[in-house]
């Protein structure tokens, strides 16, 4: 008796129980198969996963790095543009205030104020 159990695999040990035992055997195998999905999903995800860390620490980090540098290196060039900026906004004010004096005096006809040669 022991050797026909040792000796008969455990699908055929499940066939004996009739329709339970073929409905066990249908439900493991698809059950074996779902593990085998759930896992090959999981090591794709790991690898993706390192893949993309990798990518992180080649790519993007040094990006950042060299993006950074260069925008240190800009700020001295920044400063004097905005310098240059407000020097400009300046002399057009100045130039602005002058123009208006003159369309003043040239519409009032007043001569006294402006010098000749």
């Amino acid at each position: 008796m022991i050797t026909n159990i040792l000796a008969a695999t455990p699908e055929e040990v499940l066939y004996g129980y009739g329709p339970l035992g073929v409905g066990v055997v249908v439900l493991s195998y698809f059950g074996y198969k779902l593990f085998n999905i759930i896992l090959g999903d999981r090591n794709k995800a790991f690898a993706d996963r390192d893949a993309m860390v990798q990518d992180v620490l080649t790519k993007v980090l040094p990006a950042i790095t060299q993006n950074t540098e260069y925008l240190q290196a800009r700020q001295g060039l920044d400063r004097d543009l905005v310098d240059v900026i407000k020097e400009s906004n300046k002399q057009l004010e100045d130039n602005t205030r002058a123009f208006q004096e003159i369309r003043f005096i040239l519409s009032r006809g007043d001569t006294s104020r402006t010098g000749g040669v």
